[in-house]
């Protein structure tokens, strides 16, 4: 484990091997491509919010962002998802400024906030139906919905209206939307709020999956994620 250390964060590279062991299509890998933060500051109002962030991932890699509230994990999560312009500084894919082609790379990842963008009249099977609809550009199959309700034990769900569910299994609809995407690039943040141990267990293994098949994710948490291939900023 290396500590580097800067006036503004301290990146942790860790690597413990966690595996998964269940069979998904593979991503394309056709490629190493590199995401890259350079200079990135962040300022509200009159107040600098974050300053002189710089990291880069590659394929295969993913990034733990840490921080006290107010410390500005959204905020930064919103910037890499091409969601908030940055004071300054730059967000790179492959190496292409995001914000030259942001409709491009918006295809390329999936964001998941604070607010899990549920549709309280539908139920969980339809909810997911219209989100890998509406993200893949093309009808979703029902067998990738539900391998991903069974991976968060929520099948006897799939056809409960959500506005009966409970926080917890709303929290668990909206990483199934994360789990049916085929997007490159996971922006999640505090995905384990309102999860049990069992359920942050199952996110770590999907995330773990996700980097060995070639994927990127970044996500802020305040608990550990002792994820093989990550690295960790702390904002604050």
């Amino acid at each position: 484990m290396k500590n580097i250390t800067t006036p503004y964060k301290t990146i942790i590279f860790v690597a413990e091997s966690l595996f998964a062991m269940y069979t998904t299509k593979n991503l394309n890998n056709k490629g190493m491509k590199m995401f890259a933060v350079c200079n990135l500051k962040c300022k509200r109002n009159e107040r600098t919010v974050f300053s002189n962030i710089n990291f880069s991932l590659k394929q295969g890699e993913g990034l733990i962002l840490k921080g006290a509230n107010a410390s500005g994990k959204t905020s930064l999560l919103q910037i890499l998802s091409g969601l908030l312009k940055p004071f300054s500084g730059s967000v790179t894919w492959n190496g292409k400024d995001i914000s030259k082609e942001i409709e491009e790379f918006k295809n390329k990842i999936t964001y998941s906030g604070h607010k899990n963008g549920i549709k309280a009249t539908l139920t969980v099977e339809e909810n997911l139906i219209f989100w890998g609809t509406l993200l893949s550009k093309k009808t979703i199959s029902k067998k990738i919905i539900y391998k991903a309700l069974k991976e968060y034990q929520i099948s006897h769900l799939a056809e409960t209206p959500c506005h009966m569910l409970s926080a917890g299994q709303l929290k668990k609809v909206a990483l199934c939307r994360v789990f049916i995407s085929t997007a490159k690039i996971w922006i999640l943040d505090e995905p384990d709020n309102s999860l049990d141990s069992k359920n942050i267990l199952t996110l770590k293994k999907v995330l773990a999956r996700h980097l060995r098949l070639g994927g990127i994710f970044i996500l802020a948490t305040h608990r550990n994620f002792d994820i093989r291939k990550t690295k960790l900023i702390k904002l604050g």
